[in-house]
């Protein structure tokens, strides 16, 4: 009877603990749930700032009837006179940080022979423009949340590398147009959300 009793005792003591083990285990989840749950979702980019997620603000095109979603806490400028329609990310050079454009085709007697072309003909065309391209990277087809078909695209420098990434949208039943987003500021993250939200208002 002594050992059936030894035996008892101890399988009192492993229940025991495993039952404060568990209480102590919940009480560790319910104040972590009760920390986090107070705390609103935040996307962080390398230079340090935080844009608060869930807090975002419309864009429109002053010229061209294009929309997309920012985070509210990222300050945009514009250009007096610019027929490109372009919004840049505020810094010390903006000009440099154009986050979205229109290219209009029908402008460019260069560019008007690719307005009737499958828009990678003139993506593979587009860099040459810029002495400090060399070519094409990659080009990848993909449709955002507003049924835009877009591009992504990387872009060869004078070093071999693609430090930008380049999106280029069609603008259904308007060939002459492209949406023309670049990033080398953002975190991809960021811009990948901005990027899905880009659409064309009918007028």
């Amino acid at each position: 009877m002594v050992p059936m009793q030894n035996n008892y005792s101890s399988y009192i003591k492993v229940s025991v603990i495993a039952i404060g083990v568990t209480i102590i285990f919940t009480i560790l989840v319910i104040i972590h749930y009760v920390q986090i749950s107070g705390r609103q979702g935040t996307i962080i980019i390398p230079a340090g700032n935080t844009y608060l997620g869930p807090t975002v603000q419309t864009i429109k095109g002053h010229v061209y009837p294009y929309t997309m979603s920012v985070p509210a806490t990222l300050t945009l400028t514009t250009f007096p006179n610019d027929p490109y329609d372009m919004y840049a990310i505020m810094g010390n050079d903006p000009s440099s940080n154009v986050l979205i454009g229109v290219d209009d085709l029908s402008k460019n007697t260069t560019r008007s022979q690719f307005i009737n072309q499958p828009k990678t003909v003139y993506i593979n065309n587009w860099w040459k423009q810029f002495g400090g391209l060399t070519g094409v990277k990659s080009i990848e087809p993909f449709t955002n949340s507003k049924g835009l078909k877009g591009y992504t695209v990387k872009f060869l420098n004078t070093a071999n590398e693609s430090p930008n990434l380049d999106i280029f949208f069609e603008v259904p039943d308007k060939p002459q147009y492209v949406i023309h987003l670049s990033n080398g500021t953002l975190d991809p993250s960021v811009f990948t959300k901005i990027v899905d939200s880009v659409g064309w208002e009918v007028r």
